[in-house]
């Protein structure tokens, strides 16, 4: 007796909520095995990104040009809105724009940066006649 095995591949995706611009998503790896049903996957979905519109019922593309319907629909790498029973906003949801977390390391700043080259000293009025002097 020969057992089926589901073979497809997991898709991994990401999600984000609908009309939260700041949320930068939440990453789902995405099987038949995992979720059997497209309910499955968006109450998982809904538990995941404590969503505020309450149960996610819904998913987009990012344009909102079409309605996700079915597991089949999703694809590999791709990212989607997670609505509720409101209308999908129409707001710029590129993840490469969204801020990232950089714990206080600014990148543009050089080692040795004060020490080469120090940003100009900025005095209040009343001692600009002093720093004259001194200079002078």
């Amino acid at each position: 007796m020969a057992l089926s095995v589901d073979t497809t591949p997991a898709k991994h995706v990401t999600v984000l909520r609908n009309g939260d611009i700041k949320y930068e998503g939440r990453k789902f790896v995405v099987s038949r095995r995992r979720y059997r049903t497209f309910d499955s996957l968006l109450s998982d979905i809904t538990h995941q990104i404590s969503a505020p519109f309450g149960a996610v019922r819904r998913l987009y593309t990012p344009k909102g040009s079409r309605q996700i319907r079915a597991i089949d629909d999703l694809e590999g790498g791709g990212t989607y809105i997670a609505g509720g029973s409101e209308r999908f906003k129409k707001l710029d949801y590129n993840p490469t724009q969204l801020p990232t977390k950089n714990w206080g390391f600014t990148p543009n700043v050089k080692p040795g940066f004060l020490a080469d080259d120090p940003p100009p000293l900025v005095l209040p009025k009343k001692n600009k006649r002093y720093a004259q002097r001194s200079a002078q």
